[in-house]
């Protein structure tokens, strides 16, 4: 809660009159940053997935809520020797040049090569190499503070498909330094319009770092976060017109403290979410609506040898959206236009504490030696999408689509040191959110263009802020001093495929 409360005083490329104009939408979409991560690739920017319902190839045209199939349990493709490198970069938060000091962003490269074929069995074999990084800061320059949240991470990525007629296997793990193994296995059955049905297992880790610098003073904690469980999907067998289909997730995550010579802290807990839709086709129509929810329940200790200096003794957060759409199909599948309306709640709570003895003595004769917070949030979003995709010929394609996001976010802070013998309170702080309510647009173009041994495509999207509603102010600001024009809020991707 205190990382989400710092970001909404950050704005996250346009010019923008003021800090917290698009950062609304970039915070709310940290919610979703660890079903993200979970999730298999690193293509696609986990800040904003979560809150756009993006998967497949849906960044293109700003995410499209009726696809919730997981690439696990696809049928391979068949008689495919591809090689690719794509990239993307997330310009979240700058005051100035890209990638200055106090500025947020994000960036990757994939190396990527597939092979596939049919004989008596369909089998695909596909191998990555990712360098993925990215950093969140929050920075005050007039008092020599900042807080810095990264992950750099280069993992290999090996994964094998089969198929035996309806069944499909998939297995695959990855390798990283300074990170356990990792792994995945899944098994589906598809039957097309009779039903299919998939489970799988998964476990990952998670390790970014978190910097902070208060005056002269510094503290560097590294954040492990490991995980594992099962993921599922249902599609129910066809009823005339009528569709039914569910995936469904469950995640454990795990205390794991093998080196704590250097302050780190682990979470361990539970995660759960759903996304369901029903849908009925008609011709070149289909409509459908559902329902999606993730639901967080976690603590933290944070441990340096031989003791723990920090206990987040609660942190739990929940999601619920429900969404309806209507989508329309050329007869030749040429293009195909879509409209989705969303409703989305969610709600949260967090306490703690933090010892200062594992750092600088500066930040004990600053803050004292322990400090406990809580910290709540709340709130609502509406977004309005309307997207798609065209044929131009045989070689061009472009897609696109507007998402209109109105957010109406509530989130306190209060934080104080025990008085003395720990009882009461003494120098408490209060902080609440001094925005009430935030329009904003979100921009997503695409093209591509194909030729017989390869293919090229590009895609961004930007972020718009339309107006941002605050509360009154209980003191005046200084005379002069105005709010610094920021930049931010665009997101690229880049791939070329190369066919042999």
């Amino acid at each position: 809660m205190i990382g989400k409360k710092r970001m909404f005083g950050n704005c996250g490329g346009i010019k923008i009159n003021s800090r917290n104009s698009a950062i609304i939408l970039i915070a709310l979409c940290t919610l979703g940053s660890f079903k993200s991560e979970i999730a298999r690739g690193n293509q696609y920017d986990r800040l904003i997935k979560y809150i756009l319902g993006i998967d497949g190839d849906s960044f293109s045209f700003g995410g499209n809520l009726a696809r919730l199939k997981p690439a696990d349990f696809d049928f391979p493709s068949e008689k495919n020797r591809r090689l690719s490198i794509s990239g993307a970069y997330s310009d979240y938060y700058r005051p100035g040049g890209l990638e200055s000091s106090n500025s947020s962003f994000g960036r990757w490269i994939d190396l990527n090569a597939v092979v596939s074929g049919k004989n008596r069995i369909c089998w695909e074999i596909n191998f990555s190499i990712i360098n993925h990084y990215w950093k969140i800061t929050s920075f005050k320059q007039d008092i020599n503070q900042y807080g810095r949240f990264k992950s750099n991470r280069s993992p290999s990525h090996f994964n094998g498909k089969i198929a035996f007629g309806p069944e499909i296997i998939d297995i695959g793990f990855s390798l990283e330094r300074h990170v356990p193994f990792e792994f995945h296995i899944s098994n589906a059955l598809d039957f097309k319009e009779y039903g299919a049905v998939g489970i799988g297992w998964r476990r990952k880790h998670f390790r970014p770092e978190l910097d902070v610098h208060w005056q002269d003073d510094s503290a560097s904690v590294d954040c492990f976060i490991y995980n594992e469980g099962f993921f599922s999907w249902t599609r129910l067998p066809r009823i005339y017109i009528f569709d039914i289909e569910l995936n469904f997730q469950r995640y454990n995550y795990f205390q794991d403290n093998d080196d704590a010579s250097q302050p780190i802290l682990t979470p361990w807990g539970r995660q759960y979410g759903y996304h369901g839709i029903f849908s009925f086709s008609l011709d070149r129509w289909k409509i459908y609506g559902g329902a999606r929810e993730q639901d967080f329940d976690l603590m933290a200790y944070g441990y340096k040898d031989p003791y723990d200096y920090a206990k987040v003794t609660a942190f739990d957060l929940n999601i619920k959206s429900l969404f309806s759409g209507i989508e329309v199909n050329s007869r030749g599948l040429e293009k195909s236009a879509f409209f989705e309306f969303e409703l989305m709640n969610w709600d949260g709570f967090s306490r703690g504490h933090l010892e200062f003895w594992p750092f600088t003595s500066g930040f004990i004769d600053l803050l004292g030696l322990r400090r406990y917070y809580i910290s709540e949030t709340e709130g609502s979003l509406r977004r309005f999408h309307f997207g798609g995709w065209k044929k131009f010929n045989g070689r061009w394609i472009g897609s696109g689509g507007i998402n209109m996001i109105y957010i109406k976010p509530e989130a306190e802070l209060s934080h104080w040191r025990p008085a003395f013998l720990i009882f009461g309170k003494a120098d408490e702080k209060h902080h609440r959110l001094d925005i009430t309510k935030n329009f904003s647009g979100v921009l997503h173009l695409s093209a591509i263009y194909k030729r017989r041994a390869w293919d090229i495509c590009y895609s961004f999207s930007q972020i718009i802020p339309f107006k941002t509603w605050r509360r009154e102010k209980e003191f005046v600001d200084q005379p002069g001093r105005k709010a610094a024009a920021v930049y931010g809020g665009g997101f690229h991707q880049f791939k070329i495929n190369y066919h042999l």
